[in-house]
């Protein structure tokens, strides 16, 4: 069985590796930064983990096999970051597309190998967590038997605890900050109507101030009859999943999520605490805030008017963005004036990524039974 530890340290080496090699890059500067942001971050989460005196503990088949395929994965990613110093004039100019592509996959490559080690350490918790309130797993049986026609709750806010690892991950793998409830009620005055910047079919958009004076866009998903919260809320997983990718100056960034939970009684017509239960009520997206508002207002003449001068800058920053979304494989289903958003300085972000999907690697088309974008 491979030596996790061993693994560790070794990927926290190649790590820095990267990180020198990207200082004397002759080509490909972007996409080797890109590889070396990503590498430190994982750097710094294994040193956290080194320095666990626990974590000679953490040996799992599953686990150690996710970790030696990451060493595998940024091991590939040191060569290729090299390589980038070594080629001549000519060559650099004639393979630097070729590269860069190669580099993207492999940046690709590590993403998903740590979403892998997340979801098996994930798993590895849910299996414990599922043994501790496994009914009759050592413990003396329930005082109260289950009711006739009620489902005895066996797992105790275990959904919502599962739900929370797996956007936890998102920390991990994409540096999303998990904010509390809390800090956004004092950040949007409790979610006054005064701090109302937008509203859709399923959400709500809040302007807000966080502690540090940052100024923010704080989206509020609400489930409904027509979208229940378990598919809300992985939707809400997957767009943050999917921005995370998109770190370029023609997209919203984001900076976290909140999970707020709240507790439900399972039997209805019982008081009985034993039936209650933890569940996930509402998610919360929190971006950077865009003050000019959307290109829509300005079509329709809402906001400021802009000179032809600032009309084609918001074009090809529009045009650059789709450029990526199409290299990277990724169809965003509702591009409209409304989701292109602009900062201070009337750069234009594409925005809201709710229905969009990410094709797999050679497919060129792919099929919905939802309808989505709007009319």
């Amino acid at each position: 069985m491979a030596d996790p530890i061993g693994t560790a340290k070794q990927i926290v080496k190649m790590a820095l590796a990267i990180r020198r090699a990207v200082q004397t890059v002759r080509r490909n500067e972007e996409e080797c930064r890109d590889i070396e942001q990503l590498a430190t971050r994982v750097s710094s989460i294994l040193s956290q983990l080194l320095e666990t005196a626990a974590a000679a503990a953490t040996s799992d088949p599953a686990m150690d096999g996710a970790m030696a395929a990451l060493e595998r994965s940024l091991d590939r990613a040191l060569k290729l970051v090299t390589s980038c110093q070594k080629r001549s004039t000519m060559h650099r100019v004639c393979a630097a597309g070729a590269m860069a592509r190669q580099l993207r996959r492999v940046q690709d490559d590590i993403l998903r190998q740590m979403v892998l080690g997340v979801f098996a350490t994930t798993t590895q918790l849910t299996l414990s967590l599922n043994m501790l309130v496994q009914p009759g797993a050592g413990a003396p049986p329930p005082a109260h038997p289950p009711r006739s026609g009620s489902r005895w709750p066996s797992s105790l806010g275990i959904e919502a605890r599962i739900r929370h690892l797996r956007f936890s991950g998102l920390e991990a793998t994409a540096g999303l900050k998990k904010f509390s409830l809390s800090e956004l009620e004092t950040a949007t005055d409790h979610f006054s109507e005064e701090n109302i910047i937008g509203r859709g079919g399923h959400s709500i958009v809040y302007k807000g101030v966080l502690d540090d004076g940052l100024m923010v866009a704080i989206k509020l998903y609400n489930p409904s009859s027509r979208i229940p919260a378990d598919r809300l809320h992985e939707r809400v997983h997957d767009e943050l999943r999917l921005v995370s990718k998109l770190r370029h100056k023609n997209f919203v960034n984001f900076l976290g999520y909140c999970l707020a939970v709240e507790e439900v009684n399972e039997d209805e017509g019982s008081e009985d605490e034993s039936f209650r239960i933890t569940q996930v009520s509402s998610s919360f997206m929190v971006g950077e805030y865009m003050p000019n508002a959307s290109l829509d207002r300005i079509i329709n003449g809402i906001g400021s008017r802009l000179h032809w001068s600032s009309v084609f800058h918001i074009i090809q920053g529009i045009a650059q963005g789709v450029k990526i979304l199409h290299d990277r494989n990724i169809v965003h289903l509702d591009l409209k004036p409304s989701n292109i958003l602009l900062d201070s300085d009337f750069n234009p972000k594409i925005g809201d990524f709710g229905v969009a999907r990410e094709l797999d690697l050679g497919e060129n088309d792919l099929s919905d039974n939802h309808f989505v974008g709007s009319m």
